[in-house]
């Protein structure tokens, strides 16, 4: 397949992949940017890229293994692919990929034996959202359910820190919290809320058993309604003058202990 070159700003093709630099286009095309070659390899491997693009100097290395995957790539010159990518030191490679939605009834109807879930609410920092999804996926989580304040998926900043999760893990966006966990426990699904003031530690439950996690911001934690719709409130042991772990660290500290309570008993 040849590569099309792309001269100017007024080019469609090049307006399309601008306007997927802000959330209103994303939200309008139903499609996002994810950049570098391990990421955008990803993609294509997941079928979710409509479009590739190289920048000049990236062209000009190689880039045509990625050629041979059938999807249309076009080439912009190197300030061109600047205006559109988000990092500083661009690698010169992204893809444009289809947002995939998943919805919270594909997951409970689908679901294994005992499930594991983080119910993440109000996680606004992208960089914890995005670890938070990297460790679902890494530790074979079902799924992790977004509440409507939630940072969005499909922030560039969300996409690198989930380092290419968010193409395997199943990620349910924009969900009322209540709505959600009546859905947790009309399926059996054990709802344990992280919080400061909680009377259990993760390893003193039964985490062999279908659970979620609801983890909230570092800022305010949960919210008196989550606390008040979960089944146990856990606490992670601290040292005395530690006030709080981060968001991701405390949603993977209780999702591993998940894993290693589940192995144990293989």
């Amino acid at each position: 397949m040849a590569f099309q070159r792309i001269t100017s700003a007024d080019n469609p093709a090049y307006k399309y992949i601008k306007s997927l630099t802000t959330k209103k286009g994303r939200d309008k095309a139903d499609a996002f940017i994810i950049e570098g070659e391990r990421f955008a390899a990803e993609a294509l491997t997941a079928r979710a890229a409509r479009l590739l693009a190289f920048s000049e100097s990236y062209a000009s290395r190689g880039g045509g293994a990625a050629d041979a995957s059938g999807v249309k790539t076009i080439i912009l010159p190197d300030h061109l692919f600047e205006r559109v990518s988000g990092t500083e030191t661009p690698q010169g490679v992204l893809a444009v990929c289809e947002k995939r939605r998943r919805t919270l009834d594909a997951v409970l109807i689908n679901k294994k034996r005992n499930v594991l879930i983080i119910l993440a609410e109000d996680i606004s920092d992208p960089g914890n959202l995005g670890t938070i999804i990297r460790t679902a996926d890494a530790a074979g989580a079902d799924a992790v359910i977004l509440t409507e304040s939630c940072a969005e998926l499909y922030n560039p900043k969300v996409l690198r820190a989930a380092a290419g999760a968010a193409f395997r893990m199943p990620v349910i966006e924009d969900c009322a919290l209540a709505d959600a966990a009546a859905r947790l426990k009309a399926a059996g699904i054990k709802l344990y809320a992280a919080h400061v003031r909680g009377g259990i530690v993760p390893y003193g439950l039964n985490l062999t058993e279908s659970c979620a996690f609801i983890v909230g911001s570092e800022a305010r934690g949960i919210s008196d309604e989550a606390a008040g719709l979960s089944d146990a409130l856990v606490k992670l042991p601290m040292a005395d003058g530690a006030e709080s772990l981060n968001a991701a660290m405390a949603a993977g500290i209780l999702m591993y202990e998940a894993v290693r309570q589940r192995r144990v008993l293989d």
